[in-house]
């Protein structure tokens, strides 16, 4: 068992590391961008289907940037990922604006890196994209940022996943924090914060034909040393309050 004074400091760094977070992810998280072009696709073309790799790479001497993302066959949800990788990116620089006027060994090593992974099921793509950087401290930050659409190009939140909106968290959560709790280095109380039924805890996850995959990034329902947390819901578990337009049954 984890002494007190452990968990107090973990939380801290948790609350600072949120903080960050929260600048970089979310400042164009309610962007809304147009979908006209979504009307010309040939049919049969997935909107969000990639095109190819936009690959942005800037090295100042004070900072490294990496960031790849997708271009997709339409241009609407292409703005969805660039919208999220430039405010990032200006995060991260305001974050990092220090460096620019005090050189030395740590300046040296800030830095980030955002790149995806793509996981399409027959009836929803998903995007997930891995954000790491390091703006000073002990260590860096891990993150995590999802982005699931139609075969319209449509962008689904966990909202649109349950006839019940939002109260189909209350459905899940319990499946979730039973299946966390079962790991060796997670706690209750941080299982019963971080995995609560609220729209902002559950808001990165996979959708595909087996069910709902939530992600949780470290410190959320862990300590930052066990990483990032995943856990797979069955759709057994919520079949009664599935969208049907989302999930196949």
């Amino acid at each position: 068992m984890k002494s007190k004074h452990m968990l107090i400091v973990a939380i801290l760094v948790l609350l600072v590391a949120v903080g960050i977070i929260a600048v970089m992810l979310k400042r164009g998280s309610t962007t809304v961008v147009p979908v006209d072009d979504i009307a010309t696709l040939p049919e049969g073309v997935w909107p969000s289907d990639e095109l190819r790799k936009e690959v942005i790479d800037q090295d100042t001497g004070g900072y490294t940037i990496t960031a790849t993302y997708p271009i997709a066959q339409s241009s609407a949800v292409s703005a969805y990922f660039r919208t999220f990788v430039d405010d990032a990116i200006t995060a991260f620089k305001e974050d990092t604006a220090w460096s620019t006027e005090i050189q030395n060994e740590e300046s040296e090593n800030l830095a980030l890196d955002i790149g995806y992974d793509r996981i399409k099921s027959s009836v929803i793509d998903n995007y997930v994209f891995h954000i790491s950087s390091y703006t000073g401290g002990a260590h860096g930050l891990q993150a995590t940022k999802t982005f699931s659409f139609s075969t319209k190009g449509q962008p689904l939140g966990i909202a649109e996943l349950f006839t019940n909106g939002v109260d189909g968290l209350k459905t899940i959560a319990p499946y979730v924090q039973k299946e966390l709790l079962k790991l060796d280095y997670t706690e209750k109380s941080w299982v019963e914060e971080g995995a609560a039924p609220t729209e902002i805890n559950y808001q990165n996850f996979i959708v595909d034909e087996k069910g709902l995959t939530v992600i949780f990034d470290p410190y959320q329902v862990a300590y930052y040393a066990a990483g990032e947390q995943r856990v797979t819901v069955p759709l057994s578990v919520f079949s009664k309050i599935a969208n049907k337009e989302v999930f196949i049954q």
